[in-house]
């Protein structure tokens, strides 16, 4: 019977993986995928240890991208198969980032998602994206942005208000 990993052996295992190359590496996601939800989990709640070569800054704004996006790649569900607000809860700024990275109109609601964030980081990082990423100017993205400008704290705020004006300009181009 297969044991499942704890917390820290998966923290040991992502820091591990996010300095490791070739096929240690590979090893090392295929160790993560095994237990893919507490994987997921580990990850967006990673806060170390953090491999004494990397200034945590570093590590959490490049490598566990890298190890969570290589993650998602393999294993798609681990985004597509959750509910998006809870995983936007647990670390929305990761989640969004590796999301957008990849690409995949599959991913499009969660990203969405992402405007309703709490965090006018997130919504912002959204914001822009959609601004750049002509496969985010969906309707239900014009909407939402359109639904933002009619909330005060943006409307009040010209360079968020401008972000979301300019990035409804972008769809009739």
């Amino acid at each position: 019977m297969k044991r499942t990993p704890t917390p820290s052996s998966l923290a040991k295992t992502v820091a591990a993986c996010a300095t490791a190359s070739g096929e240690s590496r590979t090893a090392l996601i295929r160790q993560l995928l095994d237990s893919p939800e507490a994987s997921l989990a580990a990850i967006l709640r990673f806060n170390g240890p953090f491999p004494a070569e990397i200034h945590g800054r570093d590590f959490l704004d490049t490598n566990l991208p890298a190890v969570l996006e290589e993650l998602v790649r393999t294993d798609p569900n681990l985004f597509l198969g959750k509910p998006h607000q809870e995983l936007l809860r647990a670390n929305a700024f990761l989640v969004l980032s590796v999301a957008l990275s990849l690409k995949d109109r599959r991913f499009i609601p969660l990203i969405l998602a992402g405007l309703r964030c709490p965090s006018i980081y997130a919504r912002l990082q959204v914001v822009r994206a959609i601004s750049h990423e002509k496969y985010l100017r969906v309707p239900e993205a014009r909407q939402e942005l359109e639904r933002l400008l009619t909330l005060k704290s943006i409307s009040s705020n010209e360079y968020d208000r401008t972000q979301i004006e300019d990035a409804l300009g972008k769809f009739s181009k």
